[in-house]
């Protein structure tokens, strides 16, 4: 390909005007040219510009691999895997040298493909029917969500804390209620036991420092109830959602989480409940401590990296190793997606942007892998699911999706 035909691609890629076989023109011709001298100099420049708007969660090794998974996602066994695989093996200074030497500029163009889209950090993946269609435009769009969530206090009183200002929000039983750069927290203790609750609508997520000092971040359509002060030989907290907890360490008072099918107990840990009651199946992911997760007559004590799993109105629960990167991706502002089927995906995006889905058909079939970061606007995820043959329509706060 000569460098005026490479222009007009990379310019027809940023403003989102490729076809899909453009798309795959141009992506062959990064991995085909890699080491073209112009080229190089263009993604050395783009790198330098655009490497602030990496996420803090982008890594070396990750986006070598996503470099591989964009120039050969279709390829069983390809020259960049076994590379990798290389790479993965060698010490750290190896590892530095290397990079040095030429291959950050495989994670550079993994990054500008997507960055660049300003669409997303890499998605990757093709449902069973793969359409080639234009990126198109769509009648209206939807802004993402945002941080906002309602605080109910023991007599009743709601406090919407979207729009209240940083300082004192209010008083409950002598405790004051603390708001801050978009969490709330609290001084004081309350003489008696009584609760409040903070619950997210969808396109809504909130953080919360609990009496006892644990944190809890709920994402969308997420509640939690707790005490104002936890007394007794535990602390008891209930959710509904999806909630990401780092509770404070106190051997002596162990930490229950109570979902609507099972409970969680902790002395001090990091991880993650998913019990949303549209899923299939309650997920708890562990990050650090230890756990003990209990739904009926079933009970399993999980280590750090494993997910217990109990499929919604069943008796047992699996232990299975978790992408424990992927699961708190939503905390740090990512949707990432780990073959995740297309009616999951939907389900995440109704909740994140205040939705409602509808199919025409069935739910197209395979499973998508990627990054898409929660701060775009609903069209930019979609021009996003297009690429991977997905194909919707926005029409007012309605989303209807093609089989």
């Amino acid at each position: 390909m000569d460098q005026e035909r490479f222009d007009t691609l990379f310019d027809k890629f940023k403003r989102q005007h490729l076809s899909q076989e453009e798309w795959d023109e141009l992506r062959n011709s990064l991995k085909d040219n890699i080491y073209d001298e112009e080229i190089l100099q263009f993604i050395d420049e783009s790198w330098d510009q655009y490497r602030d708007r990496i996420p803090h969660t982008w890594t070396e090794d990750r986006a070598l691999k996503v470099w591989s998974k964009i120039t050969d996602a279709n390829s069983k066994e390809t020259q960049n895997d076994a590379q990798i695989r290389k790479l993965e093996e060698t010490t750290s200074a190896s590892r530095t040298h290397l990079l040095k030497t030429g291959w950050y500029r495989y994670a550079a163009a993994a990054v500008l493909l997507f960055v660049l889209a300003g669409s997303a950090y890499w998605f990757i993946g093709h449902p069973s029917t793969h359409q080639s269609a234009q990126v198109k435009q769509y009648k209206n769009d939807v802004a993402p969500g945002h941080n906002g969530a309602v605080l109910t206090l023991s007599n009743g009183q709601k406090i919407i804390l979207d729009n209240t200002g940083n300082g004192l929000v209010t008083s409950d039983e002598k405790v004051q209620v603390i708001k801050k750069d978009g969490e709330i927290s609290y001084q004081g203790k309350a003489a008696e036991l009584v609760y409040n609750t903070i619950a997210t609508d969808k396109g809504r997520q909130w953080m919360v420092t609990l009496p006892d000092g644990s944190k809890v971040w709920l994402n969308a359509a997420s509640s939690i109830r707790y005490p104002l002060s936890f007394t007794g030989n535990e602390r008891m907290v209930e959710i509904t959602g999806e909630a990401y907890f780092e509770v404070a360490h106190n051997a002596k008072k162990p930490f229950v989480v109570k979902t609507t099918s099972q409970e969680i107990t902790v002395l001090g840990t990091h991880f993650n409940i998913n019990a949303y009651d549209d899923e299939a199946s309650s997920k708890t992911t562990l990050l650090e401590g230890s756990v003990k997760i209990t739904g009926g007559s079933a009970s399993v004590i999980i280590k750090p990296g494993e997910q217990a799993s109990r499929v919604n109105g069943g008796t047992s629960i699996k232990v299975l190793p978790a992408d424990v990167e992927a699961v708190i991706a939503w905390k740090n502002g990512i949707f990432e997606l780990s073959n995740a089927d297309v009616a999951s995906i939907m389900r995440q995006i109704s909740r994140w942007y205040d939705i409602e889905v509808i199919y025409k058909g069935n739910p197209p079939r395979g499973t998508i892998s990627g990054e898409v970061p929660r701060n775009l606007n609903l069209s930019e995820v979609l021009k996003v699911l297009a690429l991977s043959g997905v194909q919707c329509e926005i029409e007012g706060r309605k989303l209807t999706v093609s089989d």
